[in-house]
């Protein structure tokens, strides 16, 4: 794989807002900054081309009614592509009188 050699994990709101994050290389994850926290995964964090794909993957899980699932993807970028596996989690977090819906997404090397 092109960078992605280690894990990259996130906890994101409904909004792909990321909340938590440990990224243990110089993935395909724009991570020059200390904390991704507070960046938007999917317009700040996310470098690959297809992104709007990898997107829609994520949106039909938080949608749905599984509480785990995974899907294998292809990072598209100009010259390379990367293929990653992609585990997600569904998880409830009361804050005040709502609860907040949070995803966690881990992301690995395809081998």
């Amino acid at each position: 794989m092109k960078d992605a050699e280690k894990i990259q994990f996130f906890e994101l709101d409904s909004t792909g807002k990321v909340l938590y994050s440990k990224v243990e290389s110089d993935g395909i994850f724009d991570n020059r900054k200390t904390s991704l926290a507070g960046l938007n995964f999917y317009d700040e964090v996310v470098t690959f081309k297809n992104v709007g794909e990898f997107r829609r993957h994520l949106d039909q899980f938080t949608n749905g009614g599984d509480p785990v699932g995974n899907f294998d993807f292809v990072c598209r970028f100009d010259d390379d592509c990367e293929q990653i596996k992609v585990r997600l989690v569904r998880v409830s977090e009361r804050e005040y009188d709502g609860r907040a819906k949070l995803t966690i997404v881990d992301i690995r090397p395809l081998s």
